[in-house]
């Protein structure tokens, strides 16, 4: 017979050792064995838990009749053909700690498995956990890993998670956990879009400092019914170190939440459920030849409708006999000047028959806007509409769309065309980029999967478009430069967008607005309210160039106040204004890197390179040239 185990031999390494509970063991229940079948070691009938070592995998654990099963320093799972591995399939119980998982892929679990545990474990080249969850699973601990979370739908058995210390796992964003009743988090920075129910009993982050968290009004009244953890207990109510909220990163209306339950203030964002625009481009239905309605079901289907009109129209006249048509004059006089600003936009405005919404939920959403999936001429492109029905609101949309449009470089998304059967209906259609944006990017792949080969590119290409921008006449400062507005893709590469706050500078003594932007991006003289150049640009680079290095987001490290809470946002925007505080850098990454970095992120703007500086300091880097820059 041949041996299973053969295909995992390799000429001129270490012979691999198995741990099998399988025919091969002959008189014992689980041995090792190496790569032609020979048992190496037995164990007892009693035991459990499994301490391996260098060169030991898993193979056929069919056999083992144990419930609950734990494999410890193991030096890689799923090197071998996957005929060849398998679990029991009456395991309940398992847990893998200080494990290196190659191939997570042929990790088939049993379908009855009701328990998994994964502490500190690490994986190779994909760190996200791919394989299907057990239908029965009703616990999930995964604490201290080098592991991602996948998207993939829990099981609706699943009502214990914890997530905790992961390497990769800082944001958290459009997970549907609403079976889950206990849930544990631990360095969180970002929560938004997670979705709970009023199942939820326990809800903890105590090492966490988020600093975006977004939820429904339906998972926000989930957590708000909890109540403060009180010792002895700790198996129901809520304990979270800390959670601040950017109302410019809300989607909806920034509430506290346990207000009057703890001292500690904790402001979060609540949105409603979010269903795709009801616009009125055409959509086609087809039925089937045989379905006919006879003519009683016609007439009572008109004859609803009708009545129907007729009870709306009847409700609308007794409004108007109340209220008078003070209103309608008041919108159409507001609206005026917007419609004659839009008018501005007819050479760009596409015809609605070919445009079609795809996405049934926004891919991402902003204080001002969302943006939606969707075709234009069988193309994917992107659909930016404005959430504000004010004029100011339409007013400041149109003339983003008047500035994108007149912007045409490579590293800039590209600007397709408009649409609107009203004004306050317009939408901008772009380009769209397969790979998202940059923050998600850095949040679910690791150091080792985003090369720095890749970075470079991506580095290079940003400070390609604020050349673009900065030498524009009149020159543009971008004004909200971060990780979410740089958008990635497969093919086309990296590129900048959303220019809803940007700023095109006809004079240079014209001052700006003070506070735009978005906090952990900010430059010190836009905190201070001070006068600001593009040297505001470059400074926001300096941060994203921190992201690239660390993976996450922002002054997400930081730690406990004297009074034991964690820092406030304003006591972070106050330290980064007077220069007692920036983002760090992975003392890992390329020398030129936290070199660069660190001089876009000189407190004095003055201090800065120009992006036309660093287009030779990143071009050297690429290039390979030999520089004290360059040293790794």
């Amino acid at each position: 017979m041949v041996c299973k185990y053969k295909a995992a031999r390799k000429p001129g390494s270490v012979d691999t050792i198995f741990l099998a509970a399988d025919s091969t063991c002959e008189n014992s229940l689980v041995c090792t064995v190496n790569t032609d079948c020979k048992v190496v070691s037995t164990f007892d009938s009693a035991v459990t838990n499994f301490a391996l070592a260098l060169s030991y995998d898993v193979g056929d654990m069919s056999n083992y009749s144990k419930p609950d099963l734990t494999i410890t320093d193991l030096s890689s799972v799923g090197v071998f053909q996957a005929s060849a591995f398998r679990f029991p399939s009456t395991l309940l119980s398992l847990t893998l700690n200080k494990d290196h998982i190659t191939s997570f892929d042929r990790m088939k679990l049993p379908d009855g498995l009701q328990n998994l545990t994964l502490l500190n474990c690490k994986a190779d080249t994909d760190s996200v956990i791919p394989f299907k969850w057990p239908s029965s699973l009703r616990f999930l601990d995964v604490q201290q890993s080098d592991l991602s979370i996948p998207s993939v739908p829990f099981p609706s058995s699943l009502t214990h998670l914890s997530i905790q210390n992961n390497i990769n796992i800082h944001e958290l964003s459009d997970r549907d956990w609403t079976t889950i009743t206990s849930l544990t988090l631990s360095a969180i920075t970002y929560f938004d879009n997670v979705s709970l129910s009023s199942k939820l009993t326990y809800f903890s982050c105590v090492a966490c400092n988020i600093t975006h968290f977004s939820v429904s009004t339906t998972t926000y009244s989930a957590l708000e019914a909890l109540s403060p953890v009180k010792p002895p207990e700790s198996t129901t109510g809520f304990q979270v170190a800390g959670i601040s909220t950017d109302p410019n990163e809300c989607n909806g209306t920034i509430r506290p939440l346990w207000a009057g339950k703890t001292n500690v203030n904790y402001s979060v964002c609540v949105f409603q459920p979010t269903l795709p625009p009801n616009t009125t481009y055409p959509i086609t239905f087809s039925a089937p030849e045989s379905f006919q309605m006879s003519p009683v079901a016609i007439l009572t289907v008109v004859g609803s409708a009708i009545v129907a009109m007729v009870a709306v129209a009847f409700v609308l006249w007794r409004w108007k006999v109340r209220h008078g048509d003070k209103d309608d004059e008041l919108t159409d006089a507001s609206y005026r000047e917007s419609m004659s600003d839009i008018g501005s936009l007819r050479m760009f405005k596409l015809d609605q028959c070919d445009l079609r919404y795809t996405s049934r939920r926004p891919l991402a959403t902003g204080a001002h806007g969302e943006v939606w999936l969707g075709t234009y001429f069988q193309e994917k492109v992107a659909i930016k509409r404005n959430k504000q029905a004010s004029p100011e609101a339409l007013e400041a949309f149109v003339d983003e769309i008047k500035l994108l449009a007149k912007l045409d470089c490579a590293y800039i998304v590209k600007f397709i065309g408009v649409c609107w059967i009203r004004p306050v209906d317009v939408e901008c259609i772009v380009e769209y980029m397969n790979l998202g944006d940059l923050r998600s990017y850095l949040s679910s792949h690791s150091p080792l999967e985003y090369s720095w080969k890749e970075k470079a590119q991506s580095i290079q290409s940003i400070i390609y478009a604020l050349v673009y921008l900065h030498t524009f006449d009149p020159p543009i400062i971008h004004r909200d430069l971060k990780s979410r507005n740089v958008l990635l893709d497969s093919k086309k590469g990296t590129k900048l967008t959303d220019f809803g706050i940007s700023k095109e500078i006809y004079d240079a003594q014209e001052t700006m607005t003070s506070g735009i932007g978005t906090y952990q991006w900010m430059a010190p003289e836009i905190i201070t309210g001070t006068r600001y150049s593009e040297a505001a640009d470059i400074y926001s680079f300096g941060v994203i160039l921190s992201e690239f290095s660390t993976h996450k987001i922002p002054y997400s490290n930081v730690g406990i106040m004297d009074n034991g809470h964690q820092w406030t946002l304003q006591y972070i925007l106050n330290c980064v204004a007077d220069g007692t505080i920036q983002p760090e850098f992975n003392t890992n990454c390329p020398q030129w890197l936290r070199t660069v970095g660190n001089e876009c992120l000189a407190h004095n703007p003055n201090d800065r390179p120009t992006a036309l500086d660093l287009t030779v300091r990143i071009a050297q880097f690429i290039a390979g040239e030999e520089s004290h820059l360059l040293i790794l």
